[in-house]
């Protein structure tokens, strides 16, 4: 819901932080295939608004959910 709210009042930031959020809950939860699909949608927002930094976490947190499903 709060991912619904997010997109229909334009808070980018705070969608991209959601997505990381519900990102590293399917992390915690084993289920990578969830987390990279979130932890890729937060990048491409950080992408689009322009904050690498962030950008750059969600590349490392990508690459530790591929990283898990090579295992």
């Amino acid at each position: 819901k709060s991912i619904e709210l997010k997109r229909e009042i334009g808070d980018r930031t705070g969608l991209a932080l959601t997505l990381h959020n519900m990102g590293w809950a399917a992390m915690c939860q084993k289920d990578f295939s969830k987390a990279l699909e979130y932890f890729t949608q937060s990048r491409d927002i950080y992408i689009e608004i322009k904050l690498p930094k962030n950008v750059a976490k969600e590349e490392d947190m990508i690459a530790q959910v591929k990283l898990q499903m090579s295992k």
